[in-house]
């Protein structure tokens, strides 16, 4: 994931399969087009193990952070949603 960000986003584990992304100084228009970049990339890498191949898929909430905005506040709308781009049918990009 990291090689599909700029050097100035940070990435990080946030839960047991989660991942935090944030992308500073840029709009949720940006942030889709990144999003959409990682869904392809999953998408075009499989894992070869034990002569099995396995298809990599990624879903992906977007939030924005406001004016008045919380941590908590932008952490609930980007999970809220991730299970939007989950119940979409997984492998894609959901934003608030």
């Amino acid at each position: 994931m990291q090689k599909s960000l700029r050097k100035e986003d940070f990435l990080g584990r946030y839960g047991g399969d989660e991942f935090l992304v944030i992308l500073p100084h840029t709009d949720l228009k940006a942030a889709a087009v990144v999003a959409n970049r990682l869904v392809l990339d999953f998408d075009a890498n499989s894992i070869l193990l034990r002569k099995v191949t396995i298809r990599q898929t990624i879903s992906i909430g977007l939030a924005l952070a406001g004016e008045g905005d919380t941590e908590k506040s932008i952490l609930e709308r980007g999970d809220h949603a991730l299970y939007l781009a989950k119940e979409m049918g997984r492998n894609r990009c959901g934003g608030v």
